[in-house]
């Protein structure tokens, strides 16, 4: 395997040109606004590099992206128990037992 590749390394033509997938990549938003990037890059980096949200280890500003303003608590809430000891809506299985 090792031979194969490098003889196909050495039939490249001299002019062969290395081409730099890292960087020139752009992205772009929903009302097409362009922003800049390089790769391995995330959606959320891309924005704050550019300006387009807030730094997110500043104060509150990760609670002001979108789908990140729910209540403190909200999304984990209390479940309560049943005589069993089981949370309600579980079965000895660990299936859910509500219908739906």
């Amino acid at each position: 395997m090792r031979w194969l590749l490098a003889l196909a390394c050495c039939a490249l033509p001299a002019s062969a040109q290395h081409i730099d997938l890292a960087s020139g990549w752009t992205l772009e938003s929903p009302d097409h606004k362009v922003y800049p990037t390089s790769v391995p890059s995330t959606v959320v980096a891309t924005l704050v590099a550019n300006k387009a949200l807030p730094d997110p280890d500043f104060g509150m500003n990760l609670r002001t992206y979108p789908g990140m303003g729910y209540r403190v608590g909200q999304m984990f809430g209390f479940v309560p128990s049943v005589e069993g000891g089981a949370p309600a809506g579980i079965g000895d299985d660990g299936a859910d037992d509500e219908e739906g």
